[in-house]
């Protein structure tokens, strides 16, 4: 009976860390998307500072964004995951509140699909998403991993456990869990 009771709290305790954590099915969501969701998904064909958040979400590469970073003396790109609850999964606007204090450009860029419609239209920023096409898989961790290795040059523990990461005069300086 006591065995029983055991084996009932670890089962419950391990599906309130899966329940609560940023566990996902490694796709970038894009399939699950909804037809009308799919159309406001596109493909930026301009320099990443004239978008404007039009309800659109645009899909960059590392050469677009490393452009963005170099018109900045401050950047710090948001590694964005809005299904997950930690760090990682924090509000854009409550990041950018927090970057205008201190004078530093924010690049929002979400690794999924999942959880990012509708985009607010209050927002005061452009959200864009990687654009995994280059990488060839919909494994948003491994397209995620070679974006950010790409755009940082680092390949630490650092940049890789943490989702904010800094540039100072285009050069990558490192990555913090919170901001």
């Amino acid at each position: 009976m006591e065995l029983n009771k055991i084996i009932r709290s670890v089962l419950f305790l391990t599906a309130g860390v899966v329940l609560t954590s940023c566990i996902e099915v490694n796709g970038s969501g894009y399939s699950d998307l909804s037809e009308s969701e799919k159309l406001h998904v596109k493909k930026c064909e301009s320099s990443m500072d004239s978008i404007k958040n039009d309800g659109n979400l645009y899909k960059v590469t590392v050469r677009q964004v490393k452009d963005c970073i170099n018109g900045y003396k401050e950047v710090v790109v948001y590694e964005y995951l809005p299904f997950c609850s930690g760090d990682n999964g924090r509000p854009p606007t409550e990041i950018k509140r927090t970057c205008n204090k201190r004078n530093i450009h924010l690049i929002v860029i979400s690794s999924v699909y999942d959880g990012i419609f509708p985009i607010p239209l209050d927002n005061t920023f452009p959200l864009f998403v990687i654009d995994n096409s280059v990488y060839h898989t919909d494994n948003y961790q491994t397209y995620g991993e070679q974006f950010y290795k790409s755009l940082t040059g680092s390949d630490s523990e650092d940049r890789k456990t943490n989702s904010f990461h800094y540039f100072r005069n285009g050069k990558y300086i490192c990555s913090y869990d919170s901001i």
